[in-house]
Order: structure tokens, then sequence, then C-alpha cells
């Protein structure tokens, strides 16, 4: 005998054995017993629920001559027919491979063909592959079907089912298994089938499984196949030990291993991201985490390492690195750049970061434990001592580290003994306003001080400012605001014409341009020369343009009247020349 699968194995035969979705097979197992069964149905769920068994256990159900409260016996000739798979009442269509109009047409014209047993049932899978000249032939039959012909259509994406299809089933909805009951069934299948698997693996295989149980048995048919071991560590384990403790190159060799083994980098990363998700569930404490029991303790103190704020921060990097794969020429390079700005806050500067380096800052201070700064090496090549932290402000800087002595005044101290001491500091070139006392800022002008910088920075005495150049600035304005003018304002005298100015600046001597004077001894103004200006570039004149004598149009529709003689009208006679007449004209 070949051998079977697990999750062909152990398939649900009746609606008891099916795990997790007691909302649907008690609903359906009382319509059985009551005999109120409807006339077409739809499931639809994730893969791996048990969609088309349970519709496989209402075909035998309507056909089993020994109901026991609404469950098939399992014994009859029906049953065994439909568990061989060569009943004719039980028909199975994939509408994936069959979605023309064809298949549907062939379909409803075998409909109402009469069978074996009492109800003949029909089950479509992935119905909503049907295209939409299919599944319009299909509604007609499937609102008014014969009365021996029952309808299960089964779809893992309800959306995209027509609308007019679905107003005419009735609609179930499948679930994931919890982790527990995965767990449970994955026990009970060990047990009944006397396999060997280790404790460890039975949460590999309920993690692998995540809520589907024909993932799950596959997952454990690979685990015994193994030896009852786990064959391989998950890539995505190395990489949520790496984001806990920030190593950077920890998680770019995890990554450089997981494509080394064959994993795609989307996939990768997609895991990624679930095994975050369930971390990010049990810090918020919310169940719906895929975590068995027996992992439990562990994930949720590494979910406490890392945190509410760092969880929510590597699920948006990399949720954005995922849409980033679509464009990228090389996907694993969004991935990496992802996990670098996750382990190595000092790479990323955006408000998130700071935002996780605070907090870190703040569990530190909650555990007792205070972050102490690196000591950074002195210029010597020895390691500074850290000093104890002043009380200063949060905006107060460090005092500038001191300056290296000049060129000049290492020369000047190296005749003199060790005992003398430090050089005396070096006086000012200019001595300050103030005799004896040091000049006060008030005292200073911003020259001076910037010249007394220039001079305890360099040793030097800084060069004087440039003559001519202090001349052109205090010639740009000689009146500068609020000095007096050197001379009178322009007055108005009653009596007299214009503006003008005391006599004695009309007298001959005071007047430069020696200009004639004018009327009432003014002086004439000044004559006002007009500036240079290009030529006016005047358009050459217009001569008017000779247009050719206009003539009448040509119309073609009419004959020429040029050597003809004129059209008389009916009151005019032609004038005609008799052939026997000595006149030369009548008329």
């Amino acid at each position: 005998m070949t051998y079977q699968s697990l999750y062909r194995r152990f398939r649900p035969s009746t609606f008891a054995e099916v795990r997790g979705q007691d909302h649907i097979t008690v609903a359906l197992r009382n319509a059985v017993r009551t005999d109120t069964v409807g006339h077409a149905y739809m499931f639809s769920g994730p893969r791996g629920c048990g969609k088309t068994s349970t519709a496989r256990i209402l075909g035998r159900a309507l056909n089993c001559t020994d109901l026991a409260d609404g469950e098939p016996c399992g014994a009859c000739d029906s049953c065994l027919a439909m568990e061989a798979g060569t009943s004719m009442d039980l028909h199975e269509l994939d509408a994936a491979s069959n979605n023309g109009v064809d298949a549907m047409r062939d379909l409803v014209s075998r409909a109402g063909l009469g069978s074996a047993g009492r109800n003949k049932v029909y089950i479509l899978d992935e119905v909503h592959m049907l295209s939409g000249a299919a599944s319009n032939a299909l509604l007609k039959t499937l609102e008014e079907p014969p009365p021996h012909v029952t309808f299960v259509l089964a779809t893992t994406d309800p959306q995209k089912v027509l609308p007019t299809i679905k107003s005419r089933t009735q609609h179930f909805n499948f679930e994931l298994l919890s982790p527990a009951e995965l767990e449970d069934y994955v026990r009970w299948v060990i047990g009944e089938a006397d396999l060997s698997v280790a404790e460890d693996a039975i949460g590999y295989v309920v993690r692998q499984g995540r809520g589907s149980a024909r993932d799950t048995l596959s997952a454990l048919d690979q685990v015994v196949a193994g030896g009852g071991v786990v064959p391989r560590e998950e890539p995505s384990a190395g990489l949520v030990s790496a984001l806990a403790e920030q190593d950077t190159g920890a998680a770019l060799a995890a990554v450089a291993d997981a494509l080394g083994q064959g994993s795609d980098p989307r996939v990768l990363a997609e895991a990624l991201v679930a095994d975050l998700r369930d971390l990010f569930l049990l810090t918020m404490g919310v169940e719906g985490a895929n975590v068995t029991e027996t992992d439990r303790e562990e994930l949720t103190e590494l979910s406490r390492r890392f945190g509410p704020a760092r969880l929510t921060r590597a699920l948006e990097q990399l949720g954005t690195s995922l849409v980033d794969m679509r464009q990228a020429s090389d996907p694993r390079v969004p991935l990496e750049v992802a996990l670098v700005r996750l382990t190595a806050p000092a790479a990323d500067l955006s408000v998130e970061a700071l935002a996780d380096r605070v907090e870190a800052l703040e569990r530190a201070l909650a555990a007792g434990v205070a972050p102490t700064p690196s000591p950074t090496p002195a210029a010597g090549g020895e390691p500074a001592a850290v000093a104890p932290p002043a009380a200063v402000g949060p905006r107060d800087e460090p005092a500038p580290a001191a300056e290296e002595p000049s060129p000049e005044v290492a020369a000047a101290t190296e005749g003199a003994p060790a005992s003398a001491g430090p050089a005396p500091a070096a006086a000012p070139a200019a001595p300050g306003p103030t005799s004896g006392a040091s000049p006060t800022r008030a005292d200073t002008s911003p020259r001076e001080e910037a010249r007394a910088m220039l001079r305890a920075k360099t040793g030097k005495e800084p060069p004087k400012a440039s003559r001519s150049r202090s001349i052109r600035r205090t010639n740009r304005r000689r009146h500068p605001v609020g000095a007096a003018r050197t001379h009178p304002k322009p007055q108005r005298h009653p009596g007299t014409v214009g503006w003008i100015r005391p006599d004695h600046w009309w007298t001959p001597a005071r007047r430069p341009n020696r200009r004639p004077l004018h009327r009432n001894n003014h002086p004439s103004p000044p004559r006002r020369r007009r500036r240079s200006r290009p030529p006016r570039r005047r358009h050459p004149r217009r001569r008017p343009v000779r247009h050719p004598p206009r003539r009448p149009p040509v119309r073609p529709n009419r004959r020429l009247r040029r050597n003809r003689p004129p059209r008389l009208g009916p009151h005019h006679r032609r004038r005609r020349r008799p052939s026997n007449s000595t006149q030369p004209w009548v008329t």
C-alpha cells in the first residue's frame, strides 16, 4: 500500500471531527436533522480550514441511509461509495480549470438528470475563478435548481464572487484555528499515527501552520521524515535575535545565510514581519498571537526587551521595505537597509529613531542603571578621566579645550628654566581706555574686541585698518543723521522769486562757477545737460502699394459674351439689312 499524507489520512469524515468551526458544523447538522437544507451554500475562508471536507460531509449526510443525529454513519453503501470516490451523487468541479461558459452549460444540462441517491450534490471549488459569462450562465440554475440538486460553492476570495451569486446562497465563513487547537490536533495525530516527534518540534510545526490544519500536518510530515526533530532553524529566528541585541553584523549575516539556503528576500521579510507581529501582540496583551504555551514565556521576555515603540517602528520599516522591493533592482537591498536602520540608531536621524533612544534611556533609568558616557582619549593618547557631571542647564555647552601656544611663544620659553613657571601673558599693543584696569565690554569698541581676540589667538599684533578705506567710508555720508549742516538751509523771503540764500552767499567771491546773476541778484540755475541718446530709429516711409486693377470675377457657368452683339429686350428689334432693298438698313 502506498504512503498517504497525514492531511489526507486524517481528513474529517463527520461534523464532529471538524475542528475550530463549531459555528458552521452545528448549523449544518441541525439543518440535516430537521430536513431544512438549503439549495445552495457558499463556504469561504483561508486555505486548509476544512471547506471542501465540510462540503463532502454534507453530501454524505444528505444521501446517508442511516443518519445518527444529523451525522453520516460511514458504513452504508452511499457513504462508502462517496469515500471511495465512485458515487454518482457527489460531483466535484474545479472552477479554476473549468471557468468557461461551455463547462457551466454542461453542468446545467446534467443537473436535471436523476441519480441513484436521494440528492445530487455539486461542489464547485475556487468559484471566484469563474468568468463573468460563466457566472451569469449559472445564475438561473443556481436560483431555481431541481428539487434533488444542492450546490456547495467554496472559495478563498469571496470578494471576487458576483453579488448576484452571493445573494442566492447561504454564506458561511471559515476561520483559522488557534495555536492551542492546532497543538491539541497535532498531539492527537501523533498519538493516532504512533509517531515519534520531539517536544520542541511540536511548537515548530504549529508555527509553520499559522492556523491552517493542512499546512500544519504537511509540516508534521516533514518533521517525521527528518527523524522527529526540527530540520532547520527558521530563517527569521536569527533576525529577531539580532534585532533584539541591535547587532547589525549578525542581522546582515542572518540575511545572507537565509538567502544562501534558497529563501526569497520578500518571503524572508514577510516571515520576519509575522514574528514581530506576534511579539507586538504579546506586548499589548492581546490574544491572537501564533504562539504555543511552551514558547509563550520565552517570547514574552523577548517582547519586553523590544518594547512597544521599537516593535512599532520595526513593523513600519519592514513594511516600507516590502513595498520598495517591488521597484528595486535587487530585492535584498531594501531589507538590508531597513535592518541597518533598526539595529544602528545612530544611522537613522528620524524622529522615530530618536524616540527609540529616549525610550531606551527611560528603561535604563527605570531599571536603576544610569547610562555612562564613553570616555574619549586625550591628546597624549591616554584616556582622559571622566569628570563628574556639573549642575548645568540643558543648553549649557562644554568649555573649549586649551589652545596650543604659538611658535614664537614656544621658542621664547625653550631657554627658560623649568622652575620659572608659565610665561606671563604678553601685554596688549594698545593700552585700554582705562589705565591700570582691564578694559570692560562697555569701554571697548567691537573693532578693539576683534583685535584683542585675534591677538590672543595668534600671539601677533593684528594689522592696522587701511586709512584709505576709512576715508572712503567717511566720505560716503558727510552729514550723518542728527549732525549740524555746514551751510545755511535755503529760506523763502517775502517779496522775492524762488528759493534764495542769505546775501553773503551771492557775492562774486563766493560764486564758484561765476555764472551771471539773475534778477533780484539770484544766480541763474545751472543748465542741465541732456544726456546723449542714440539717434531715434525711424520707420522708413511707407510707400503706397499699387495693386493691379480689379477685374470682375469670371463666371464659369456662363458663356463669354466677347465679340457677340448685345442682347436686346422684348421691345427692341434687331436691325437687319434687307437683301432686295436700296435702303441700307431697315427696322
